[in-house]
């Protein structure tokens, strides 16, 4: 007799395998996943190395676990198509940044050089390279890398 278990016990069964096997973060970047409900770039998916459309499987020597930002940007590529993109060089270097921003490493300063900075008052001022914004402050473009800056 065969057992139909809900998807969600297959998802999470398939995780755990991915898991043991691949370890705990993203395949392609190397991000450590964000257990947060809405964990942003960062949320665990599961990813078909072929993908489906071009007639890759759902084993698991097919998938991978990759954080949700890799997942979008490979889309319809090949693993190795995807792995030799532009597209994750900029990922892997953002996600190093991050995690030695996140251990308390001081970047260097041109990492916080904002090229499309606009003021609007004493401590208002907003970037149009990289859409962030301060009104305080604590808030100061010296103290908030520039996202553009890994195209640099």
């Amino acid at each position: 007799m065969r057992l139909h278990l809900g998807h969600r016990i297959r998802r999470d069964a398939t995780v755990i395998a991915l898991a043991e096997r691949d370890g705990d973060r993203c395949w392609y970047c190397g991000c450590r996943f964000d257990d947060r409900e809405d964990g942003g770039g960062r949320t665990l998916t599961i990813d078909h190395v072929e993908p489906l459309a071009d007639g890759g499987a759902s084993s698991l020597a097919n998938l991978r676990l990759c954080c949700r930002t890799c997942n979008g940007r490979k889309g319809r590529m090949g693993a190795d198509a995807y792995s030799a993109s532009n597209l994750l060089d900029r990922r892997r270097r953002q996600m190093y940044r991050q995690e030695l921003q996140e251990a308390g490493f001081v970047l260097p300063k041109r990492v916080f050089n904002h090229t499309g900075i606009r003021w609007s008052s004493r401590w208002e001022w907003a970037c149009t390279t990289c859409g962030k914004s301060g009104n305080d402050e604590a808030s100061s473009p010296g103290k908030q890398p520039c996202a553009d800056v890994e195209t640099r």
